[in-house]
């Protein structure tokens, strides 16, 4: 019998890593309903895979959606007694991960799989500098564990595609040719998982439940981690019928009051949305459900189309309030057919998050500032701002790098929610992290003088934190106010 642990390590600080596309520092959510705990598509198929070999056992630890501390999950750790490790690592708990997987050897000297972008792309460092990690699952890692685990009493497990490992002081790589038919992929394994832990704030719905039915986007935005270095600019997307049989399975058994579909570009083949709307009605899914995409993917007839089809919310990523910024990213979108988009969604009845970035290539004081004009004119019912953040493999961090813009090699920084580890002429990193802090409490401000909003979300705190919640929130719009009071310049 060989042991297999699937594991999002801890992280003390708290954040997200495993499941989420730009892995960050958060901290503790004050609410459950407003906590953001994305669900680790990746280790969940993983696990689904392995549990189909037999005398293999899989455990699985969730460590931060589960809120597992360093002692206790190093407790649990003697008592499963694991073989191997499989476990997502990232920029931003780089280090952190690393103490962690030299700690683990101290237990009972188990083999350990590291996977993720930042292993993908630094593979050769991390093999060359950290005794402790005996293998880097590269890129899309599901089959590759799945293969290893099968080979794993015949000796021949680094021949196996989709590894790099170190043998006699040198790194090797064999990688493996991305899964073309995700339906060959069994569903997540969603029983290993504490499911009511993971939740997307921007769903109305609470409890909501992620689903995945596509991977990887078309569109070339130079800052964009996954499709840079785990999908290598495909795209490939589950047939509606398998993704229509995942809504399902989930309704029946979960019982969410929304899905959340967790696609980078969830429109980036029409046809497919229109077939999976149709399927959906025929199969008389009564459920509500939302999406991630690309404003230049939509028309307003498929917004329309998938109204009725129970979509109520849609995030795009808008990124930049200047129409050259966008052109300099390679993002493929104008910021016209954008403000259609939301028109249209408003008129459907379909409620909007956008996403924006301040320190994109060519940003300046008066583009961020531009930008955050843009988003607070656009009408969308909520807004997520964060600092462009250049990640290894990706083009935005060749670029950082060649013009001298890049500033930090401090892991522990690279997570766009707090630190700024670029610079640029005009535009410094301090800069940037003001305007952060600025834009967010201009955000709440614009939103407090919408009544309906304030009133949504103090029923949605008090719905699951009670009057604890409800105080707490609005201690934290008023602490908001004051401070953008008091900061009426951000530079």
């Amino acid at each position: 019998m060989v042991t297999v642990l699937i594991a999002n390590f801890p992280w003390e600080c708290g954040g997200v890593r495993a499941g989420s596309r730009w892995p960050a520092k958060y901290g503790r959510a004050a609410s459950k309903r407003t906590r953001y705990m994305p669900f680790p598509f990746y280790l969940a198929y993983s696990a689904a895979l392995l549990e189909k070999i037999p005398d293999v056992s899989v455990h699985v630890l969730d460590c931060l959606a589960s809120d597992i501390g360093l002692e206790d999950f190093y407790k649990k750790c003697e008592k499963i007694q694991p073989d191997l490790i499989v476990a997502e690592t990232s920029a931003v708990t780089f280090y952190n991960d690393m103490e962690i997987c030299k700690n683990l050897k101290t237990i009972n000297n188990p083999k350990i799989v590291l996977c993720g972008p930042h292993a993908t792309v630094l593979y050769n460092d991390i093999l060359s500098t950290y005794p402790q990690v005996d293998a880097i699952a590269l890129g899309e890692y599901e089959l590759s564990v799945f293969e290893l685990l099968k080979s794993w009493n015949t000796g021949s497990m680094y021949k196996v595609k989709g590894f790099a490992w170190r043998k006699n002081g040198r790194v090797y790589s064999n990688p493996r040719p991305l899964l073309q038919d995700l339906d060959l992929l069994p569903m997540p394994a969603w029983h290993l998982f504490e499911m009511d832990l993971y939740n997307e704030p921007f769903c109305e719905g609470y409890p909501n439940f992620q689903l995945l039915s596509s991977r990887g986007c078309l569109f070339k935005c130079v800052f964009c981690l996954y499709p840079q270095t785990m999908e290598f600019g495909t795209f490939r997307a589950h047939s509606p019928q398998r993704t229509v049989e995942e809504m399902k399975f989930v309704i029946e058994k979960y019982h969410p009051k929304e899905l959340y579909f967790d696609d980078s570009t969830f429109t980036q083949k029409k046809d497919r949305v229109v077939e999976l709307c149709n399927l959906i009605k025929k199969e008389g899914l009564e459920v509500n459900w939302s999406c991630m995409t690309h404003a230049g993917t939509v028309t307003k007839e498929l917004i329309f189309q998938m109204a009725d089809a129970g979509c109520v919310a849609i995030k795009f990523g808008i990124e930049s309030g200047n129409q050259e910024i966008i052109r300099m990213i390679r993002k493929g979108l104008s910021l016209e057919h954008a403000k259609k988009v939301i028109d249209w969604c408003r008129e459907a009845g379909i409620r909007t998050h956008a996403t924006y970035m301040f320190g994109l290539p060519g940003d300046t004081k008066k583009t961020v500032e531009e930008t955050l004009k843009f988003a607070l004119a656009l009408g969308t019912d909520s807004a997520q701002f964060s600092i462009a953040t250049p990640y290894p493999g990706t083009e935005f961090y060749r670029m950082a790098k060649e013009n001298g813009w890049l500033i930090e090699q401090d892991w522990s920084r690279y997570d766009g929610n707090n630190c700024a580890v670029i610079s640029y002429p005009g535009l410094t990193a301090r800069d940037l992290e003001n305007f952060l802090r600025y834009a967010q409490r201009r955000w709440i401000i614009h939103m407090m003088t919408k009544p309906r909003k304030v009133i949504d979300t103090l029923r949605g705190a008090h719905e699951t934190e009670g009057l604890r919640g409800t105080l707490g929130t609005i201690a934290r719009g008023v602490s908001h106010v004051i401070k953008s009071i008091k900061q009426k310049k951000w530079a």
